[in-house]
């Protein structure tokens, strides 16, 4: 899956529905038994290069030599509910939305090696949602995910407490600029 639309500029500062499609590209990959999933163009300039392939892509990071500056992106945040709180030695579990439409909402859960659980959610949707969460174990959890949102979860494992975090849509500063297409 690509994060730039065919076509479409290379890099777009802020750009909210890339780092929806770049979560959504995780979530396919390690709800599909990925082991792993790599990002080979972390940093790249205000042009989208240079990279091994050759061609212009957006990154997490954009780098702004001319003014000595670096941009994290919103897939940079994204990245972050991943490498952050899905650490070393965890398990991917299964996971599933019932009863909304499947594709507003994306999820993936893992057992972490310390013991919590960690929920990924993701609601590309435009509405928000109350969302119960349940863990065989542990029992129900009720959530709130606002609109175009992404939000991890922490289930407490032994003697633990629970956590959430989460990164909603970045507010656009320039109403004629809509990248959701």
């Amino acid at each position: 899956m690509m994060w730039n639309d065919p076509g479409s500029e290379a890099v777009v500062l802020g750009s909210w529905s890339r780092a929806e499609n770049y979560a959504i590209s995780i979530i396919q990959v390690v709800n599909h038994h990925g082991s792993g999933w790599v990002n080979w163009n972390i940093a790249l300039n205000l042009a989208g290069g240079p990279n091994w392939a050759g061609n212009l892509v957006d990154a997490p990071i954009i780098i702004n030599e001319e003014a000595d500056e670096f941009y994290k992106q919103p897939m940079f945040y994204v990245m972050g509910h991943f490498s952050k709180f899905v650490v070393a030695g965890s398990r991917m579990l299964p996971s599933s939305i019932e009863e909304l439409d499947s594709h507003q909402v994306h999820t993936a859960a893992f057992l972490r090696p310390d013991g919590p659980i960690v929920i990924v959610l993701l609601n590309t949707g435009e509405a928000e949602l109350d969302l119960s969460v349940d863990v065989a174990s542990e029992g129900y959890a009720t959530l709130h995910l606002p609109a175009k949102t992404i939000q991890t979860v922490i289930i407490a494992g032994d003697h633990q407490q629970a956590k959430s975090h989460s990164k909603t849509k970045f507010t656009k500063t320039q109403s004629s600029d809509d990248d959701r297409s």
